[in-house]
């Protein structure tokens, strides 16, 4: 009989060698079961009914867990557990093992483990990539819930802020641009990866629809993974093999490559998946269509003519037209006489210039051309499959960074040897996770954040490029200029996450939804004009209405456009701003990239930073009557309570008797700019600027 609660599992396990026995629970219930192994702190028991149930060691009674502590992990003749049995704290325990072997194998220590107060401001900035507001920090410390980090680790994954956080760090890899050109727009793009991380999209699969998408970017997002770098095929390339690979081929493209072995002949193999690819329409396409309509005349000479006869113009606005047209040009699509060649100053004995490369993969199995309908088909078949040596280890290395703010192997862009990962197996362990979950990236960071490993305190000590790393816990990290952020905005905003990325751009992308053999003047000029009147928009194409303050606040919400603003600056989450903004907003001083390069967001403390966070307007607003930090202090009378309320509002922690000290003379010298200048002192000290 079973008597108490249990998880089951396959029942048509075979039976071990232990015998049956009675086991009994911490409230002394039995259950009549036979020890089948151990997964970490998880005992596998079989009933006489045939089912294997999970039982952690923790609800087992002391005598029966020292019992099971003493049998082997598995017993001769036992199933493994079955692969969507293992839970999130299955895995965890597992990853913990290999770093505490590791850890003992050096003669190293863990760090200690994180208090409350620690583990909850981190894993809000990690999650959500923001600070715990205030009320958030009581319930947490004040919850007596035995596994409420775990609990506290499942919400904030279904939070709309880890939709924002997460894209912020896909924007950065993929160099997301809402605007890649004049006329050339991303959003379409930029709206598809954030749709897909809230809608938690299995990664391989976002992957393979970025590789094989044709046609225009608004009316196939994902072409858009393609199109941000159009005519630049070889340098896609490049890109792709270092983002869902690890493997930097990029030296090839030109020679041999001086430390690999990856030669100039295998780079142009690997591109000639990609060597039918174009991204606008191949001229004899377009003569092809005008043949097949009867088109005698060039398309684009026609509607312009056509459109200059019910309209004036002059030299600029032609040329205007010109752009705009290429524009509805530009698209993702095979063209079938296309061919990759090698490079006329090819020098290398394995091939002539001139000579036509046949497509073939880097290692792993090489797929057939004649099972899929394009090439690039079966590259992303190749790239994504389970036996590919390389892409669930490429992403699983670069979540862990994120976790951990090191990669396992360093740099993430080209693992090389995996023999020289930190902790050794443990990469080849988070890739067969991955797998298991189907690359669930939620699911994986689940997992990542339920470790002991990761609530631990952070290693405070440098550490020297291509020093090793034993992963003592994760290392000290400086807040990203998003994390920033966001954080001023969770103590300024009542909810930081109000506008949820309502910006809508599909007006002006319809305007370039149209073929070139096919348009008539009249419709070209139509869709121009509508063009031009976006653009002349106040704030133009991408920004924002202009507004003075007339309501006589700095801080004050904006009912035209429905979003606060801070003297006319738009308060909203970064991830839901123009992606990139432009060098003088507070979040490019603060270290976001112009996304010409892969990876550059930079967390480096300047002087300009320094400056922004000292005197910058978005920190200035924190000190302002209206902001949510100063409005909470102000529900408590006596200036004990209001001293707490900052440090938990900031720190989310409680002052110590020695800050609450000082605090109080600041509060006693100047009343209630005292208080101002307290919330200023601490969002610029180092307990603020970093990740413990």
């Amino acid at each position: 009989m079973i008597a108490f609660s249990l998880t089951g599992m396959a029942a048509d396990q075979p039976v071990g060698s232990s015998s049956l026995r009675v086991w009994k629970d911490l409230q002394n219930r039995p259950l009549h079961a036979q020890y089948m192994g151990r997964q970490g702190q998880v005992v596998l028991l079989r009933t006489t009914a045939g089912i294997t149930h999970q039982v952690p060691l923790a609800k087992l009674c002391a005598a029966d867990v020292a019992y099971a502590q003493s049998l082997p992990e598995r017993v001769v003749g036992a199933a493994p557990v079955a692969a969507a049995m293992i839970t999130p704290d299955m895995a965890a325990e597992r990853i913990d093992r290999l770093v505490e072997a590791q850890l003992k194998a050096k003669g190293l220590k863990p760090n200690p483990p994180l208090t409350d107060e620690q583990f909850i401001r981190r894993v809000h900035l990690d999650i959500v990539g923001r600070i715990p507001k205030y009320d958030e920090t009581l319930a947490f410390l004040s919850d007596k819930t035995l596994n409420k980090r775990a609990l506290l680790i499942d919400r904030l994954l279904h939070d709309k802020g880890h939709t924002s956080h997460l894209f912020n760090y896909f924007s950065d890899m993929l160099r997301l641009k809402h605007r890649v050109s004049e006329y050339v727009s991303g959003a379409s793009y930029v709206n598809w990866v954030k749709q897909s991380l809230a809608d938690n999209r299995p990664y391989d699969r976002m992957v393979r629809e970025m590789m094989t998408a044709n046609g225009a970017v608004w009316q196939t997002a994902s072409a858009g993974y393609i199109m941000r770098d159009p005519g630049m095929m070889l340098d896609n390339v490049s890109l792709t093999s270092q983002l869902f690979l690890g493997t930097d081929i990029s030296c090839a493209q030109c020679h041999d490559h001086p430390f690999d072995d990856w030669t100039q002949r295998q780079f142009y193999e690997l591109a000639a998946f990609f060597g039918k690819t174009k991204t606008q329409w191949p001229s004899h396409l377009i003569k092809e269509v005008c043949k097949a309509n009867r088109i005698s005349e060039n398309p684009q000479d026609r509607a312009i003519g056509e459109m200059f006869q019910v309209r004036e113009y002059d030299g600029v606005v032609k040329e205007a037209v010109k752009r705009f047209i290429n524009c509805s040009n530009q698209r993702v699509m095979e063209d079938p006489k296309a061919e990759l060649k090698l490079p006329i100053d090819y020098k290398y004995k394995d091939g002539k210039p001139g000579d036509v490369i046949m497509p073939k993969v880097l290692f792993g199995t090489q797929p057939e051309l004649t099972k899929f309908d394009s090439r690039r088909a079966a590259f992303a078949h190749w790239l994504t499959a389970d036996d590919n040596p390389r892409f669930a280890i490429a992403i699983a290395n670069r979540l862990w960074s994120r976790a951990f703010g090191r990669a396992l192997v360093e740099p993430v862009y080209d693992l090389g040897n995996l023999a020289t990962s930190q902790v050794p197996g443990l990469l080849e362990v988070l890739a067969e996770d991955m797998k298991r979950m189907h690359y669930d990236l939620r699911e994986f960071e689940r997992v990542l954040y339920r470790t002991r490993t990761y609530q631990r305190e952070a290693t405070t000590t440098a550490l020297e490029m291509g020093e090793p790393y034993a992963f003592q816990g994760p290392v000290l990290r400086r807040l990203s200029a998003q994390q920033l952020w966001d954080s001023f905005l969770t103590m300024t905003l009542e909810d930081p996450d109000y506008f949820g990325g309502k910006r809508d751009y599909a007006d002006w992308e319809k305007t370039f939804t149209f073929d070139i053999p096919m348009i008539a003047g009249a419709e070209l000029n139509e869709r121009f004009n509508r063009q031009e009147e976006l653009s002349a928009r106040p704030g133009g194409m991408f920004g924002w209405p202009t507004a003075a303050d007339s309501s006589g606040r700095s801080l004050y919400f904006d009912e035209s456009v429905g979003v606060w603003r801070l003297n006319g600056d738009v308060l909203i989450r970064a991830a839901d701003m123009l992606q990139p903004l432009g060098e003088g907003h507070l979040l490019r001083q603060l270290g976001m990239s112009d996304r010409l390069l892969s990876g550059s967001d930079f967390t480096t403390g300047s002087v300009p930073i320094a400056m922004a966070m000292m005197n910058g307007r978005g920190v200035q607003v924190l000190t302002k009557q209206g902001s949510r930090i100063l409005n909470t202090m102000d529900k408590f009378k006596a200036d004990g309570p209001k001293v707490e309320t900052v440090f938990l509002s900031v720190l989310s922690r409680k002052p110590s008797p020695d800050e609450m000290s000082v605090a109080y003379r600041s509060i006693r010298r100047d009343g209630v700019n005292g208080f101002q200048d307290v919330v200023w002192a601490l969002i610029n000290t180092r307990e603020f600027l970093f990740v413990q």
